[in-house]
């Protein structure tokens, strides 16, 4: 769905000198500076459609969704990829749920939740899953950013149970 709504989303650059830019006819949108944040900036040569609130509405939200969908792609299943790990991705309404391992019983979940990103790191043990996502909450998250982490009790464990880690990612 995030990839059919926008058709093409770029990102280029690390950190501070990243860049991204979208197109959805007539509209053509991109992530600036702004301060240590990032801002949407919506641009249109059709000034009926930039007044049309819902719909710049939706597609402001699309954008972070396609935003979200984009940034695990090119980290978490980058990574997975890269070794070897067999992973699928579904999208659901509030974001999207990663499933890898042997048995695809590991999983990544992220929900948009207004401003605000959600983590959960299911079926790692210990440390493994901060590692997992820090490329990803590196673009998720601006530089000056609070992550709020709460740390499961089974975090601490080092059986194989169900480790979750909750992330709040936001301004």
């Amino acid at each position: 769905m995030a990839k059919a709504v926008l058709g093409h989303i770029g990102i280029a650059g690390k950190g501070v000198s990243r860049a991204i830019c979208a197109r959805h006819s007539p509209f053509q949108l991109f992530l600036v500076r702004s301060g240590s944040d990032f801002q949407l900036v919506i641009e249109s040569d059709d000034r009926s459609a930039l007044a049309d609130h819902e719909r710049v509405e939706a597609l402001e939200a699309a954008f972070r969704f396609a935003y979200l969908a984009v940034a695990a792609e090119r980290t978490l299943c980058a990574s997975l990829d890269d070794g070897g790990v067999p992973w699928t991705m579904e999208e659901q309404p509030d974001g999207m749920v990663i499933r890898f391992g042997p048995d695809l019983a590991r999983r990544v979940i992220l929900r948009s939740v207004g401003d605000h990103v959600e983590e959960e790191v299911a079926g790692v043990l210990g440390g493994r899953c901060a590692e997992l996502t820090a490329e990803l909450e590196d673009l998720l998250a601006s530089a000056t950013a609070e992550l709020l982490t709460e740390w499961k009790p089974s975090y601490h464990e080092t059986i194989d149970d169900e480790v979750v880690q909750v992330l709040r990612l936001g301004a």
